[in-house]
C-alpha cells in the first residue's frame, strides 16, 4: 500500500506529513541576541536568513507554526507537483505551446 509520503502524484505536499521532517522548532527559554531576527521560517524567511547568516549576521528565525507549514507548503508544493506531471499531460491540459515553452 502506498503512503501519503511515497504518493507524489497526488497534489498533496511530501513534506505536509511532519513527522519525518526537521528542524524541529524549541520554544526560546531565555532571552537572546541577534543581528536579524527574520519572522516566518516558509521558504522566503529560509533564504533570507541563509543569506544574511552567510554574510556574517547572527541570524534567529521565527514563525508561529513551524518550518514551511504556511504558503509554503500551499504554493512551493503545488509548483513542484507541476513539475512532476509529463509534458504530454500539460499540453493536453495547458495547450502545447505553454507546455512547451
Amino acid at each position: 500500500m502506498m503512503t501519503r509520503k511515497q504518493d507524489l502524484r497526488t497534489g498533496a505536499a511530501v513534506w505536509s506529513d511532519r513527522s519525518s521532517l526537521g528542524p524541529t522548532r524549541t520554544p526560546l527559554a531565555s532571552d537572546m541576541e541577534t543581528d536579524v531576527l527574520v519572522v516566518g521560517a516558509g521558504i522566503s524567511g529560509a533564504l533570507i536568513a541563509e543569506l544574511l547568516a552567510a554574510e556574517g549576521f547572527a541570524v534567529a528565525i521565527v514563525d508561529r507554526r513551524g518550518a514551511a507549514l504556511g504558503s509554503t507548503a500551499a504554493s512551493t508544493s503545488l509548483i513542484q507537483y507541476e513539475i512532476d506531471v509529463p509534458i504530454t499531460a500539460l499540453a493536453r491540459k495547458a495547450g502545447e505551446k505553454i507546455a512547451t515553452r
